[in-house]
């Protein structure tokens, strides 16, 4: 389950993910190979690629951003990754600043994530919103949000 939400000043992101074996495997860059989200936003035409996974007490990276200071870094982000029972919930906020543009109601957000499933062996499978994340990174792939 998915669920998005803004304040005007930046987007709330909540990723719930039914999983048998958790497996958060490694922060950093490398995070995509274990259990993990890997989301992807264009904002007036500028693209940011992040992710969040459980490694680290809940951490989060960055791989793409208008803001050249925010690649390849772990983001001073809110990020928590919880696991009850067999479902692990990724939540995030993303400042729009750092999306690159301001809150306005109405322009169309382009948008994917992709879930990374670890079952001990790196990953082995993944689930998405669309593609445009794996394999190979196309915007023209994303799907479209409405920012009301």
């Amino acid at each position: 389950t998915a669920t998005l939400a803004h304040d005007g000043k930046g987007l709330y992101l909540a990723i719930s993910v039914r999983d048998q074996m958790h497996c958060a495997g490694q922060t950093g860059a490398k995070l995509w190979c274990g259990d993990s989200v890997q989301i992807a936003l264009v904002m007036d035409g500028k693209q940011t690629e992040f992710g969040m996974t459980a490694a680290g007490g809940g951490s989060n990276f960055c791989w793409m951003s208008p803001d050249a200071r925010l690649i390849n870094t772990s983001p001073d982000w809110p990020c928590a990754v919880v696991r009850e029972g067999s479902v692990t919930t990724y939540r995030g906020y993303v400042p729009f600043s750092a999306l690159g543009g301001a809150y306005r109601p109405g322009p169309l957000l382009r948008m994917t994530f992709v879930v990374n499933e670890d079952d001990g062996r790196g990953r082995v499978r993944m689930l998405k919103w669309f593609d445009g994340i794996h394999p190979g990174k196309d915007v023209r792939k994303f799907g479209y949000l409405v920012l009301e």
